[in-house]
């Protein structure tokens, strides 16, 4: 089952990030990579979707920030291209991102009702086709050769069931991701059934209902920021949206994947081998300033 679309959420307003979210969106926030070239966040995870072989990649916005997300993957004005392309570098970067322009379909989400609704924006572009779905304030860094999305999509291929990318976290840092627990199918690969989600849980919660054998006491598999879903998950969130069912206001993603596995029964996840940064939080966006520019 090929993976032709990618969808990138993209329309929170980052109130955690204030005051410098009010004049420039979190995900053009630049970031230094590896190369020592600073890409805003948004270019990175392009990347990361083309890495499998995405087409088309949606990119949802609040209707009057296009023109933003435009202007950076848009061709230059003429007088901006000139100078630009006096340096090598520059040009180079200049012609990729123009060609990745004409792979960029902006999906508009004209109320903030919640991820979950971000995500049902898309159901009329996605079709009936499975896609990859990336946090657009989350940054990927791979720990070997296989991007992070690339290890995703080999766990899809093989069991052709929505899949969610996992990463062990702390206890103490429940209160920022989803979390699920399950059982181990192949332990040399780190990849779950999944048999429980649950949004933003505490403490208290994770230690009754959520650990997962093998790992060390608060110890917990938390969302990476990147799944693949079949088109099934539209199905769970029209449920939730045509019933008004909100939850502190808002449309959550988290319940229509655990509605997802309870009624599908095939929902895996996988932990990553490799890195996640969420820009979205302070402490965050610090450390991957400090830390995704180095060798991982």
């Amino acid at each position: 089952m090929t993976i032709r679309k990618a969808l990138i959420p993209a329309a929170g307003l980052g109130t955690r990030l204030f005051p410098a979210s009010k004049s420039v969106k979190k995900e053009m926030f630049p970031i230094i990579g590896q190369d020592g070239i600073a890409r805003p966040l948004i270019h990175y995870n392009v990347l990361e979707a083309l890495s499998i072989g995405c087409e088309e990649i949606g990119i949802v916005i609040q209707p009057r920030d296009e023109s933003i997300f435009r202007s950076f993957f848009d061709e230059l004005p003429e007088d901006l291209h000139e100078r630009y392309a006096k340096d090598e570098r520059n040009a180079s970067i200049e012609t990729e991102l123009t060609a990745l322009s004409r792979k960029i379909v902006y999906i508009h989400q004209p109320e903030q009702q919640g991820f979950g609704h971000a995500v049902y924006c898309a159901r009329d572009w996605i079709g009936d086709g499975s896609f990859l779905l990336m946090l657009g304030d989350h940054l990927f860094k791979s720990a070997n050769s296989k991007t992070c999305a690339r290890q995703l999509a080999e766990v899809f291929q093989k069991f052709q069931g929505s899949v969610s990318g996992v990463q062990q976290t702390p206890v103490h840092m429940l209160k920022y991701f989803g979390t699920l627990t399950g059982e181990p199918i192949d332990v040399t690969k780190h990849i779950y059934k999944v048999t429980h989600i649950c949004e933003k849980p505490s403490a208290e919660y994770a230690r009754a209902h959520l650990n997962v054998p093998g790992l060390p006491a608060d110890q917990y598999l938390c969302f990476f920021g990147m799944h693949i879903f079949t088109s099934k998950i539209f199905d769970m969130l029209e449920y939730q949206i045509s019933r008004k069912m909100r939850e502190r206001g808002e449309y959550q993603l988290t319940s229509a994947q655990e509605r997802l596995r309870s009624l599908d029964g095939q929902y895996y996840a996988v932990e990553i081998q490799g890195e996640r940064f969420d820009i979205g939080i302070p402490s965050e966006f610090k450390r991957t300033i400090a830390r995704f520019g180095e060798p991982i």
